[in-house]
């Protein structure tokens, strides 16, 4: 098979049509398909990031590749289908390949006649067998393929070593580099480990890993760290400070190569109060901002969402991190049964604690995860476009024209007026530009787009 791939495009597909995505203030590098590409030695290999450039029948028709790849997620969906069509269509006899967190937890979803393989897993090893000659399709862990006009499924295989992937190909996306920022920072992106060992009822990662919390050195992320270029760097991890040693480790080796940094990374509240000194250790060595999964104001919305954790605890974990000085964005998640007191709750919650970098998504049930598998019966919509985290896929308790209000005035005014005026003095004419054009564009799509397709 190592002689059918030699040309591939990679592309970060854009979202979908109905979604409401920004990417204004929080828009990072394509890492999974960095590691592709680094997979696939000996080959030519472009990124197409569709988040930043459209030109994708432009780049066929130039590059003239014999392999896509995409990756994506649920609100990908349906651009890929859209564009694995359109490739099909513009170069007959390209081989298209779907990978990538949907991919995985629904592969079905993928299996149109114009995919020729979807990747189920870790990407970078099924491609590596892919390109192998010893390895014969039906081998291949991880793989669905046509056999015979069937799709078959192989099974993926969820042992593996991180350390023994290769580092990720950034030089592929040096034109995109200027373009990649968080907080409008620009930044770059490591990843240090896979999965996550708790249960949270919306999310998906327990079932795709099985539970496994995989990790790799502190040497060998080191090793990177070394290579990468930009001051800040945000951890893809899904949770980094849960093994304690080995980020002491970590945290050591980055003092002794005196390597100058700024790191963000999410953690959880009870990792935080349980481990202060790991997070005090951390700050020395550059850590400067922590996301951290509030997730709601009440111990019975933590019951509900699986958290294992209670509002004392998520307030001790603010108070441990404002006296290291390590900033806080706060996640919330806004269930569909919020009445308009819940959302008044929600509100008054972050101004106790002054969490004025919050962020609010409506719940949305993940494919795989436990609430998608208890409640996919009640959605309203089977449109991937809506899984935004803004659009509420399941029946709001309030009227939702209601709900949708409610939901935007959170978002305008979560931060008191005085408050809002001082973050602004504090920056930049560029970023408050950023600021106030962003709001409103996020305002007039919740609004000015049609939501019929929900019905």
């Amino acid at each position: 098979m190592s002689a059918e791939i030699k040309k591939v495009l990679l592309i970060y597909p854009p979202a979908g049509d109905n979604s409401i995505v920004h990417n204004e203030r929080w828009l990072l590098e394509p890492l999974a398909l960095e590691y592709i590409a680094a997979a696939l030695p000996g080959r030519e290999v472009k990124i197409l990031d569709m988040r930043i450039d459209r030109g994708f029948e432009k780049e066929l028709l130039d590059f003239q590749p014999d392999t896509i790849g995409f990756t994506g997620y649920t609100i990908h969906v349906n651009q890929i289908l859209k564009m694995a069509r359109k490739a099909k269509i513009a170069l007959p006899d390209i081989k298209i390949i779907v990978g990538g967190h949907h991919a995985t937890v629904r592969p079905a979803d993928f299996d149109i006649p114009e995919v020729d393989y979807i990747v189920m897993g870790e990407g970078c090893r099924v491609i590596s067998d892919m390109i192998d000659p010893s390895k014969v399709v039906a081998e291949i862990p991880g793989l669905a393929y046509f056999r015979g006009g069937e799709r078959v499924y192989n099974p993926p295989d969820g042992a593996f070593n991180l350390d023994d992937l290769p580092f990720p190909k950034r030089e592929l996306i040096a034109d995109y580099g200027a373009s990649y920022c968080y907080d409008y920072m620009r930044c770059s992106m490591i990843r240090t480990t896979v999965g996550c060992p708790f249960r949270c009822s919306f999310c998906s990662l327990w079932g795709i890993y099985q539970g496994k919390y995989l990790t790799r050195t502190p040497e060998k992320v080191l090793e990177e760290l070394k290579t990468i270029k930009t001051e800040f760097v945000f951890f893809a991890d899904d949770e980094s400070m849960i093994d304690y040693k080995r980020m002491t480790e970590l945290a050591n080796l980055i003092e002794r190569a005196s390597l100058k940094k700024k790191f963000c990374l999410y953690a959880r509240a009870d990792t935080i109060v349980h481990t202060p000194e790991l997070f005090e250790q951390w700050q020395k060595v550059g850590l400067d901002r922590i996301c951290i999964g509030l997730e709601s104001f009440s111990d019975e919305g933590l019951r509900m969402l699986g958290k294992k954790t209670n509002i004392d605890v998520q307030g001790k974990a603010i108070e441990i991190l404002r006296e290291l000085g390590i900033s806080i964005e706060a996640l919330f998640i806004v269930a569909p049964e919020y009445r308009r007191g819940d959302f008044k709750s929600l509100r008054e919650y972050v101004r106790k604690y002054r969490l004025w970098d919050s962020t609010f998504s409506v719940l949305t049930p993940l494919p795989g995860s436990k609430i998608w598998e208890d409640k996919k019966d009640q959605l309203i919509t089977k449109n991937w476009d809506y899984w935004d985290g803004i659009h509420a896929v399941f029946k709001p308790f309030l009227p939702e024209g209601m709900f949708y209000l409610q939901y935007a005035w959170l978002g305008l005014t979560f931060i008191p007026l005085w408050e809002r005026v001082a973050i602004l003095r504090q920056s930049s004419l560029k970023v408050i530009l950023q600021r106030i054009i962003a709001g409103v564009r996020l305002i007039f799509d919740m609004f000015g787009k049609d939501k019929k397709a929900l019905k």
